[in-house]
């Protein structure tokens, strides 16, 4: 009982954390706007290039070296495959999970 109010409590502690480092809806498409990153269309056709599957779930957070999309990735095989995209470039950095 103990280890899974542990769990919950560790995996709601990063949830937020990782929150507070993302942008919103809104401060992507001003950076969009800004052409300070790219478009989630562009990100997705890089990434295709890649790693095969549809993105389920896509953030904009800040990096190490600026901002990325973190990228969820489903293959049709049922593999999740997470991708980290420079927003700026387009470049996959990291791809695995």
């Amino acid at each position: 009982m103990i280890l899974a109010f542990v769990l919950l409590f560790t995996a709601s502690g990063l949830q937020a954390s990782k929150a507070a480092s993302c942008l919103s809806q809104q401060q992507i498409r001003e950076a969009i706007d800004k052409k300070q990153i790219k478009h989630l269309a562009a990100i997705k056709a890089a990434v295709r290039k890649v790693v095969r599957g549809d993105v389920v779930r896509a953030d904009v957070c800040n990096g190490n070296s600026g901002l990325v999309y973190e990228l969820t990735i489903l293959s049709r095989t049922g593999t999740v495959t997470r991708a980290i995209v420079d927003a700026r470039t387009g470049s996959v950095l990291s791809k695995g999970f």
